[in-house]
Parts: structure tokens; C-alpha cells; sequence
């Protein structure tokens, strides 16, 4: 609706607008670059380029999860448009344990896809950084049952470490 609204508005031109979404949001970013999820959302109106800032990459196909096709292999092929994820090394949600690694979801999600398709996915990685690094708050931990790969959903009460870190907040900005 924001790209229908945008695209119609004097002085925005369509063909230059991106998205940039955090969290939940960078799952709907990266989701919007999928040609089923694009049609459904634009009809025939695309994004330009995608940001996805801590998306949960799991949630991507991941038979648990329906709807969650992403990339040709899956049946849903990429708009063509580029995607930038940036995710923690300490993400809470892509990892199971607190030795684990955040990024690996997103860097195993990005290399499922064929080479045409992985050309466009670039993953970057910030060694040390939590989910919602650039939430520059109080440190807090939250509960989400999509926590820890999901296993929050089966009594497991972890909890998802939300951490800020100024200057990876500022270079992920910059990034972007």
C-alpha cells in the first residue's frame, strides 16, 4: 500500500523506492522481493532495492512455517531487485544457543538460491552484535516464542537479548 500510495504521489519516482524494515519488518522487506509476495502486495509495481536489518532468517523456507517460499529452489523467485540483510553474530532469533552463530541462517538462506538469485542477496555480518543493535536504549531481554530458532514456542523460556551498539548502529545506517 505505501509503494501504491508513494508511486502515485507528485515528485517520487516510482522506480527509485526502497524498503527498509527491522525485524519482523526485514522479514516483510526481504518478502516484498519475492515475486509472489510482490504481485500479491503492487501488482505490477516492484521496490527498487530491499534492506532487511536482524529479519529472522529461519522463517524462511522452513516447512513449520506456511507461505514461507523464498527464492526459485522454494517456488517463489526473487523480483530481481537487490536485498541487503544485516544481522548480529549474537542474534538471539537465528541462533539456538547462546555459542551459536546469528548470521548463519541468513548466510545459508542467501547460498540455497541459485547464482543468479545469490548475486542480488548480500549478507552482512557485525561480529558481536546483538538483535536491534541500533535500538540505542536501555539493554533489555524480551520474550518471543520465535526466539532461538523457534524453540521458544515448545516451553523452552529463553529469552532474546536486545543490545545496543552506537557505532555498529551507525555504520549499519551508513550502509544502508
Amino acid at each position: 500500500t505505501a509503494l501504491r500510495f508513494l508511486s502515485n504521489t507528485k515528485g517520487i519516482n516510482p522506480s527509485r523506492i526502497g524498503v527498509l524494515g527491522f525485524s519482523w519488518g526485514g522479514v516483510l522487506s526481504m518478502a516484498s522481493a519475492t515475486q509472489n509476495v510482490a504481485t500479491s502486495m503492487g501488482g505490477n509495481l516492484r521496490f527498487k532495492a530491499h534492506a532487511a536489518n536482524y529479519p529472522v532468517c529461519y522463517a524462511y523456507n522452513n516447512s513449520a512455517i506456511p507461505n514461507s517460499a523464498f527464492g526459485s529452489p522454494a517456488g517463489n523467485p526473487l523480483t530481481g531487485a537487490p536485498i541487503m540483510i544485516q544481522i548480529g553474530s549474537n542474534d538471539d532469533y537465528d541462533r539456538a544457543t547462546a555459542a551459536g552463530d546469528g548470521t548463519g541462517k541468513c548466510l545459508a538462506l542467501r547460498d540455497s538460491l541459485p547464482a543468479a538469485e545469490r548475486s542480488i542477496v548480500s549478507v552482512v555480518r557485525y561480529e558481536g552484535a546483538y538483535h536491534g543493535w541500533d535500538r540505542l536504549m536501555v539493554p533489555t531481554k524480551v520474550y518471543d516464542p520465535f526466539g532461538h530458532l523457534g524453540a521458544d514456542r515448545y516451553d523452552t523460556y529463553a529469552r532474546v537479548e536486545l543490545r545496543p551498539d552506537a557505532p555498529k548502529a551507525y555504520q549499519s545506517m551508513d550502509r544502508v
